[in-house]
């Protein structure tokens, strides 16, 4: 049986496919929030429809699965090769020059101190939230730091770095560009309550359902 290879494709292909991605990831995006904003009108009519909102809310759920499914296509692909050739340049050869240690006799005295390492410091990852945008500070990102990593993770993308200083560099670059992210994991105090009140009717008065989350809240 004849072992089957997949095609190679070029690097100029190989950032059409990325920019082709990120396209349908943004007319999905527009069409997701288009059905959502339908939701709510439907929600907050009178006369509403069961079925009408049913369908709605199944068409919000399959525009969510395919924005996700093209974002995991982009990221295999990721980062394009044009912008990561234009990073790689030679990197000098510094010259070693021999010279006499003059504490050599201190180093000698000092041969029974031990010597401890400190410990470095556990660099935490920066989770960077997705939007319509986001592969465009994602390639700026590439252009600046190639070495750091970047992978999805429920709706976020999980940026590494390799040290502290492109850590802050990062953070910093994503303050300036106003993008939403957190670098730890926010206190369970801070994160929102998520409740699934089952044959709840769609004429329930809203403060009844705020009086029944209140009560939730207080008995945690």
């Amino acid at each position: 049986m004849e072992e089957f290879n997949p095609p190679i494709i070029s690097d100029e292909q190989k950032c059409n496919n990325l920019k082709s991605i990120e396209k349908q990831i943004r007319i999905f995006a527009a069409r997701e929030d288009y059905v959502s904003e339908m939701l709510d009108i439907e929600k907050s009519s009178p006369g509403q429809t069961t079925e009408t909102i049913q369908k709605l809310e199944a068409d919000a759920a399959s525009l969510d699965e395919k924005v996700k499914d093209l974002e995991g296509n982009m990221l295999e692909l990721l980062p394009c090769p044009k912008t990561v050739k234009s990073n790689n340049v030679p990197k000098e050869d510094p010259k070693i020059t021999a010279t006499n240690n003059k504490f050599a006799v201190l180093n000698t005295a000092n041969g029974d101190v031990k010597d401890v390492t400190p410990a470095a410091p556990k660099i935490r990852p920066i989770m960077k939230k997705l939007f319509p945008e986001y592969n465009l500070i994602l390639q700026d990102l590439h252009r600046t730091h190639p070495t750091a990593t970047n992978t999805h993770a429920g709706g976020y993308i999980k940026i590494q770095a390799e040290s502290t200083d492109l850590h802050r560099e990062i953070t910093n670059f994503l303050d300036s560009k106003k993008v939403q992210f957190y670098v730890t994991a926010p206190p369970p105090a801070t994160r929102p309550l998520k409740l699934v009140i089952k044959g709840l009717l769609v004429s329930t008065d809203p403060k009844e359902i705020k009086k029944m989350t209140s009560l939730v809240k207080e008995s945690k």
